[in-house]
């Protein structure tokens, strides 16, 4: 299972996904999360966790960091054969349909 967001920073859906990947793994399942990561982020220690230059210097969603995403995360299905890609907010909904 791949758990697709656009950015990973402090709040709700961070944690709403960090709790949802334990779950998971807990009960055996295997996760990935995908998401535009800022310099300053913590992820927990045992996250499988890809990076996707999503955004930009301003912190502005790039055209080109789509294009990117979109190859990145093409790669990680066509590589690992998830059964479910789940997207977590609006923005990635047409990089999940573009890569997959």
């Amino acid at each position: 299972m791949v758990l697709l967001l656009d950015r990973w920073v402090p709040g709700g859906l961070s944690k709403h996904v960090s709790d949802l990947y334990k779950n998971l793994r807990n009960r055996g399942v295997s996760c990935t999360v995908a998401a535009w990561l800022p310099e300053d982020a913590d992820l927990p220690p045992d996250m499988d966790f890809v990076h996707l230059p999503l955004y930009g210097n301003e912190d502005k969603k790039t055209l080109p960091g789509l294009f990117q995403s979109v190859k990145i995360l093409r790669s990680i299905l066509t590589k690992r054969k998830p059964g479910i890609l789940h997207a977590h907010s609006r923005y990635v909904i047409p990089l999940a349909a573009f890569a997959s």
